[in-house]
């Protein structure tokens, strides 16, 4: 299994160079204005899927974005408790032994407001759904960040392949054409967007931001009159305003991590799979 080490501090991904309609290798610069995050540029890309996966991730649509920047790697407990000792966020759930007890491990046992505490704090915000989609898939909406094939043991942390979490940047083979680490596997990311499963169909075009509560609710209640499933297999309809989270776990199936999967928690969970993933907007 290949392995490696973290980025170091400094190191980030400052472009991409296309050759022959693919993309190469990122630049590596040390004078990017965004130390530790990647700049996805502007431009289309595929959201969703038109069949496979939850009748949420249909249809399959076209959706334009301004450049922006993520986080290359899942914020580490270490990250997160300088916001804690800064008497910003609160500390971590205690959520079982081995977690949140290693500084380079990701952190987990945070719900929705810690992880927007904790990127506000560090200057940035969380990600929006297609945000996070767009990093994870490429302008080609691959089924998952390494391509079309199906998750081997070399493509990241999950099913319990490491019986925990594992260090970011682990598994290179996995990282999305961008180069952004973990986007399948090792934590769920939580997202700015709440999970309205009726969103796509009427998505906006250009720098979606996802449905209302309201909006959210109105879809549930309508499944619920008659008589149908929730979108998302066997999870039941919900009852609240949830919030989306992105990319997988260490715990979870492979058939799970394609990258326009979509999962939902009430804002309020703190559970030992969700952690966090920053973003920032680019300057015009």
């Amino acid at each position: 299994m290949e392995r490696r080490r973290p980025v170091k501090a400094g190191l980030v991904v400052a472009g991409l160079m296309i050759l022959g309609g693919a993309l190469s290798a990122p630049e590596v610069r040390s004078d990017e204005p965004r130390p530790g995050m990647i700049l996805i540029p502007a431009g289309a890309f595929i959201m969703g899927a038109d069949k496979g996966g939850e009748q949420d991730e249909h249809p399959a649509h076209k959706v334009e974005l301004s450049a922006y920047y993520i986080d290359r790697h899942e914020v580490t407990y270490g990250q997160y408790m300088e916001c804690v000792k800064a008497g910003t966020c609160r500390k971590p759930r205690n959520v079982g032994r081995g977690f949140n007890e290693n500084p380079k491990l990701p952190v987990v046992g945070v719900s929705w407001t810690d992880a927007e505490t904790y990127c506000t704090f560090a200057g940035k915000r969380l990600l929006t759904e297609a945000e996070w989609e767009k990093a994870a898939r490429g302008a080609n909406g691959q089924r998952y960040p390494w391509g079309d094939d199906p998750p081997g043991p070399e493509h990241g942390c999950y099913n319990f392949i490491e019986k925990g979490l594992c260090e970011p940047g682990s598994y290179p083979k996995g990282d999305s054409p961008y180069g952004v680490a973990d986007m399948a596997g090792n934590v769920w990311e939580w997202i700015a967007d709440v999970y309205d499963a009726s969103y796509y169909p009427r998505s906006a075009k250009k720098d979606p931001k996802g449905g209302t509560c309201d909006e959210s609710l109105a879809f549930f209640r309508q499944l619920r009159k008659e008589g149908k499933q929730g979108f998302t297999g066997s999870n039941p309809i919900p009852d609240e305003c949830e919030r989306v989270l992105r990319g997988g776990a260490w715990n979870y199936n492979g058939k799970g991590l394609r990258s326009s999967n979509r999962v939902h928690h009430a804002k309020r969970f703190r559970i030992k799979v969700a952690g966090i993933r920053c973003g920032a907007d680019a300057p015009n």
